[in-house]
This record gives structure tokens, sequence and C-alpha cells, in this order.
């Protein structure tokens, strides 16, 4: 299910591993039942996330207690390709970030 998307982009962005506090009763309790999510403020030791309001957006979207609002993984996959291409444009007009699309790009 896409929700498992949002557990590992929010794993990623913040080194934490949510929800690693609770066992399989808490768990089903807190999350499908309360529906408790991880703040996308700041994580669990305090530190401020910032993914950007499109990651944000994603995430919010892949953990949507009703599931068919949430995204198919072609919209995961369209959601992140177009953040990227964001990126790049923006850090395109740096040589650093030439360099960077460059190296990383798989059309080059």
């Amino acid at each position: 299910d896409v929700y498992s998307y949002g557990v590992i982009f929010y794993e990623a962005a913040t080194g934490v591993t949510p929800f690693q506090n609770l066992d399989k009763h808490n768990f089903m309790r807190k999350v499908h039942r309360e529906g408790f999510r991880p703040s996308l403020k700041c994580d669990a030791m305090g530190r401020t996330i910032n993914l950007g309001a499109p990651l944000v957006g994603l995430i919010k979207r892949c953990w949507d207690p009703v599931y068919q609002n949430r995204p198919s993984a072609q919209e995961v996959h369209s959601t992140l390709s177009d953040y990227r291409a964001e990126k790049i444009i923006k850090e395109g007009s740096t040589i650093c970030g030439k360099l960077k699309h460059f190296l990383f790009s798989k059309s080059y």
C-alpha cells in the first residue's frame, strides 16, 4: 500500500523510524483507529523537518486515513519526478547545480 511510501519518505528525511516505540497492539490502536501520524514539522527528537510543500503534501496524501484518497504508485512517481525536475531547474542556474545534474542525471 502507498501508506508505506509515506513512512519510507519520512524515515529517509528525518533518519528516525516512526512508531518504533509502539508495540503491535498500540500501533493498531494509535495509527489505525485514532489516525495518529508522525509530525511533519519536527521529528521525534525535536529537529525541524524541512521537506518542502510538494513532499509534505505527498506524504500527507500517502497517509490519508481513507485509503481510496491515497495516491497511486504512478502519482507518487510523477510527483517525485516533477519535484526532482524543479530542483534541477533551480540548481541548474549555478555551476554546482549543472555539475550535479551532469553527474547524477540519467539523461546526459
